[in-house]
């Protein structure tokens, strides 16, 4: 018992003293701010392309229910994909707004690099 807690300490006082000698070796630790400006930005992209793959989902289901509206097999099934096509859609932009919610909250311009 005694062991344990002398090598926490030990591994405590290590990291207590390592871990600033880390940080300060950085020559120009990036700011926050521009971390999650970058991360913020990149997940607006992914988003803008699952927006485009949704609309193609949703054309995709619309195509096929043209194609096959007499067969009902295959109509029902388009119906699925246009259904998940515009379900895609909505949650995909719920997930925009927020985002954008978060960059107006913080203080991000939209039109940050």
């Amino acid at each position: 018992m005694k062991k344990d807690i002398v090598s926490f300490v030990s591994s405590f006082a290590f990291i207590a003293i390592a871990t600033p000698l880390v940080v300060l070796a950085a020559p120009n630790p990036a700011p926050l701010n521009t971390i999650l400006t970058n991360v913020l930005n990149l997940l607006v992209l992914l988003i803008q392309i699952l927006i485009v793959s949704a609309i193609l989902v949703f054309g995709w289901g619309v195509v096929r229910l043209m194609f096959n509206a007499d067969n009902p097999q295959k109509a029902a099934q388009a119906k699925q994909i246009i259904f998940f096509g515009i379900i895609g859609l909505f949650v995909l932009a719920s997930i925009y707004g927020i985002i954008f919610f978060i960059k107006t909250y913080l203080g991000i311009p939209d039109n940050a690099p």
